[in-house]
């Protein structure tokens, strides 16, 4: 007999082989959802003033055009965020465009202004990401003896750190550094250091700015797929290696891009945040958002989806004491980067949803979802 509920006529069994179900405590969207209740959230109060009563952190990352080019965004980083993150204008290829030119950091020093005009703290992104390399990087390094590539980029960190100290209170030192069968994704410092060279950057930051956080951040590993899996047990084996090491790791900085195509199980992704915890690290969610991608149906069928994903994922993750709090990678749909990515998009075409905030700079279900989860975290 087919595996159904009650009057719902669906073959749970075919959805299981299909891959389009999952079990587990918490579940992804349907393939054809009922809609849901909304998720709502006690009173007016924006994200800013519910986190500050709970001791975590809420903002998001922004862009110096968006910042500078739209008042609606500046009035909510104001009501929603007690941090931001400049989005791009503190990586590498931003920062220093040719190898014996100036740095440039005019754009991140606007969004830092801002920030500090408001009383919002700022965290940097990051000192070492394998996309974010300058073409000059890319013809220079792989020239460079073990020696010469280690100075070069402990000197490189050194200095960045160094210009922004006491100004940022996060720093991303690495950024996607591992893959899902365990191997290293840099393609300029690994071939010729292995992966000491993200002992060399985490190092150089503990000495230049030792009172800015010190974070390893990650993707790929919150949902149930089969990459996902490989991606929780690379990232645990990476982070044992080097903490064995003595490489100086504070936090582990999940960016939490969501998708209602994919399963989420609780059970799984908490045996993968006890085995980070028990190494006395923290978390953080880093880059928050929900793709709609998956789910077929009205605005109102897609927005709950996303919510009920998004409640589930951050109540998990606030329910750790050592979880500091959540940035999503940008307030609103109308700027959202994901729309920017081919690959990304919905089927139908229709216009993805996966940010707190609607084109309009309206609060969605999943902003109620952030609220919710947040008014109901236990106090730091």
């Amino acid at each position: 007999m087919a595996e159904t509920e009650p009057g719902d006529g669906v073959d749970r069994r075919a959805l299981l082989l299909s891959g389009l179900a999952v079990s587990g405590a918490i579940m992804a969207t349907p393939l054809f959802p009922r809609e849901q209740p909304a998720i709502t959230s006690k009173g007016s109060d924006g994200l800013r003033a519910r986190a500050d009563r709970k001791g975590l952190l809420c903002g998001t990352a922004v862009s110096y055009e968006i910042l500078t080019g739209d008042k609606r965004i500046r009035d909510n980083l104001i009501e929603d965020c007690n941090i931001i993150v400049p989005e791009n204008e503190l990586k590498w290829s931003r920062i220093q465009p040719s190898r014996t030119g100036p740095f440039a950091y005019r754009n991140a020093q606007v969004i830092h202004d801002f920030a500090s005009l408001h009383n919002i703290a700022v965290r940097g992104t990051c000192l070492h990401w394998w996309n974010a390399q300058p073409a000059w990087a890319k013809a220079y390094i792989p020239t460079l003896s073990a020696a010469q590539a280690g100075d070069f980029l402990q000197n490189y960190v050194r200095k960045v750190a160094g210009d922004w100290k006491g100004r940022l209170v996060h720093w991303d030192v690495t950024n996607e550094e591992i893959d899902g069968k365990g191997n290293l994704i840099d393609t300029l410092f690994a071939p010729i250091l292995g992966e000491h060279y993200i002992d060399l950057c985490f190092n150089a930051v503990r000495d230049t700015d030792p009172d800015t956080l010190r974070c390893y951040n990650i993707n790929y590993v919150e949902q149930d797929t089969r990459y996902e899996d490989g991606m929780r047990s690379s990232v645990l084996r990476q982070l044992e290696r080097l903490l064995h090491r003595g490489v100086p790791i504070q936090c582990v900085g999940i960016q939490s891009h969501l998708t209602t195509m994919t399963g989420f199980t609780e059970m799984r992704y908490r045996a993968f945040l006890d085995e980070i915890t028990a190494m006395g690290l923290k978390l953080l969610v880093t880059e928050f958002d929900v793709s709609d991608r998956g789910t077929i149906g009205s605005v109102a069928v897609r927005d709950a989806a996303t919510a009920a994903l998004g409640k589930a994922y951050l109540d998990i993750m606030f329910s750790y004491p050592g979880c500091l709090g959540l940035l999503s990678w940008g307030p609103t749909d109308k700027y959202h980067w994901l729309r920017r990515v081919p690959e990304k998009q919905r089927s139908d075409r229709l216009p993805l949803r996966a940010a707190p905030l609607d084109d309009e700079f309206r609060r969605k279900p999943l902003w109620h979802a952030i609220a919710a989860a947040i008014d109901a975290a236990a106090p730091r």
